[in-house]
């Protein structure tokens, strides 16, 4: 709350007499519109450092302002807040949001790709290729750590990191006459610690 400003509302009730409120829970929309870029790059530099000390965090942000921070430099995080949304485990009356991103939000992100310009389209698939890279490590990290140290099998993402991985170069098999969709495979499959993780993404193909 003090580092967004909002100390004066820490006692404000969300919700009614009737129904139970969202306290502990930081529900965004939309949250770079409207803003400069410096503040909208200060407002995800804070979530970010949020989200690295366990915040729960329900971050819906439009991809366009994803992609306008990355051009400005800020890849790295933008990466790093989409990977932490769309890797953590979540109740189970949520539905895992990362299988939702690779297979229903993703293909209309690669089709509105197609149609950039060249420089803005390089830049589209940077993104991309970075979030679905970092976003399938994180999930497979998290099943080896709870098969090793906890000895549970279980789907915290809906489904494992493999078989998402498998469905998505199918997705994106489907989606051959894409010029992002082909740049994606052939990003992804040049990346060696990606293709270590991911060994049969290349031969579905």
């Amino acid at each position: 709350m003090q580092e967004l400003g909002l100390s004066e509302a820490a006692d404000t009730i969300v919700g009614g007499a009737g129904r139970k409120g969202i306290s502990g829970v930081l529900v965004l929309d939309e949250v770079t519109t409207g803003l400069d870029s410096f503040t909208s790059f200060q407002l995800l530099e804070t979530l970010s450092r949020l989200a690295a000390r366990g915040q729960t965090i329900v971050l819906s942000i439009l991809w366009a302002e994803l992609a306008v921070a990355s051009s400005m430099g800020q890849g790295s995080t933008c990466r790093r807040i989409a990977t932490y949304v769309l890797s953590m485990p979540r109740s189970s009356r949520s539905p895992p949001l990362l299988p939702i991103f690779l297979h229903i939000t993703l293909p209309s992100h690669i089709a509105a790709a197609d149609h950039l310009m060249t420089t803005e389209q390089g830049m589209a698939v940077e993104l991309m290729v970075g979030v679905i890279s970092s976003a399938l490590t994180a999930a497979l990290y998290v099943e080896w750590a709870l098969l090793s140290v906890c000895k549970e099998k279980r789907l915290v993402l809906g489904q494992t990191a493999l078989a998402m991985a498998r469905r998505l170069s199918g997705d994106l098999r489907r989606k051959a006459q894409s010029p992002v969709s082909a740049s994606i495979v052939q990003r992804l499959t040049s990346n060696s610690q990606f293709m270590a993780n991911f060994p049969t993404f290349a031969g579905d193909l």
